[in-house]
Order: C-alpha cells, then structure tokens, then sequence
C-alpha cells in the first residue's frame, strides 16, 4: 500500500511508501475543495499551512523545551556561534529587518535594518524617535540632522542625573532663543567647563 498506518512506539505512525510524496489535508468549505495543510517530505517534513495556525498554547523553534514564564514563543538556534532573529520582509523578500540574537559568542541582541531605511519607534499610537539611515538619532523629530536631535516643545530637553531630585536641566527657550542652564540641587550652583589639562572656565 501507498501509505502504511501503524502503532509503534506509544504512537500511530503514518508512513508514506514512496520517497518524496508530500501529505496533504484537504477537505471542503461550502462545497469547494481546500487544501489546509501540506507536509513537504522532501524538506524534512516542512509544513505549509493555506490560511495561518492558531496555537492554543507556547511555540518551541529549535528546541523541544520552553523557557517557561510568560514566554510564547521561544527560539533557539543550534550549534555554536549560531545566532537566532525573526525575519520580516516586504512581498518582493527583499527588504528584510531582523531581530534576534547575534551569531556569535557575545549573546548580544540585535536590530539589524537591511535596507537603505529608517527605524522607528512608537509609543501611545504616537510617534516618539528615530534612527535614520545614517545613524542619526532623532527624539521627537522625524528628520535628525545630527548624531544627536532633540526636539521639544519646552527648554527641558535634556536632564542630566546623579539622583532622583538632583539634576540639571539643559535646553532652548522658545521664548528667548537662549540656551538654558538649570540645577535643582539647592546649594550648589555654577557651573564648571574642563578639559584634559585641567583648566576650567
């Protein structure tokens, strides 16, 4: 027979006869013929699912365990200096953006942007900063021109902290044109500009 079913093992098998014919499940939605599901054999069994999957629980990717926790899905790429990333592309698969893990020794993290293009990052449905082509850093605008842009609506751009109630405050005033200056640690005041041989001014 073409296709041998068995128990073994403390499960049912279904064994193909032929070498390289695929499984395929179809079955019928209002009559038409749909083919939900192919088993490729001549890819290790790849599946290929017509319309997506839902899971009802955690998804495992190159490894038989999961992390556990609140982890859903859990990737893992084998063998040493092998990394781990999800992929995503346009419908041409040329442009791709990967997320993951480095492949190689460090564990470091990655965001890595193939295309000529820009990363953006969102918060409340509200666009927050940027990182262009170029490597610009933008916060609060979409076309930084430095390696550094902030754009605020107040002279409070930038905060600088030892501790939660001491800072210093660095900024443009609007109203003013000037670049401001401000600490709220009281008793300390001034400022003081150094460089390797020591002078201040």
């Amino acid at each position: 027979t073409a296709l041998d079913i068995k128990k073994e093992s403390g499960a049912v098998s279904f064994r193909l006869a032929t070498t390289n014919d695929d499984f395929i499940f179809k079955g019928s939605d209002d009559g038409s013929d749909v083919t939900a599901l192919t088993l490729d054999m001549s890819e290790a069994g790849k599946a290929i699912f017509n319309a997506g999957a839902t899971f009802n629980t955690a998804i495992a990717i190159g490894q038989s365990s999961l992390t556990g926790g609140n982890t859903l899905v859990d990737i893992h790429g084998s063998g040493s200096g092998v990394g781990a990333n999800i992929a995503f592309a346009n419908d041409h698969n040329t442009d791709v953006f990967f997320v993951g893990i480095e492949g190689n020794t460090t564990g470091d993290a990655m965001i890595y942007q193939t295309k000529d293009a820009d990363i953006n990052f969102y918060t409340n449905n509200t666009f927050r900063a940027k990182i262009d082509n170029s490597g610009n850093l933008g916060l609060g605008t979409t076309s930084p021109s430095a390696a550094l842009d902030i754009l605020g609506t107040t002279s409070d751009q930038l905060r600088l902290r030892t501790a939660g109630s001491e800072e210093y405050k660095i900024g443009r005033n609007a109203s003013t044109g000037l670049l401001d200056f401000s600490g709220t640690q009281s008793g300390f005041t001034g400022y003081t500009f150094g460089g390797v041989d020591g002078e201040h001014m």
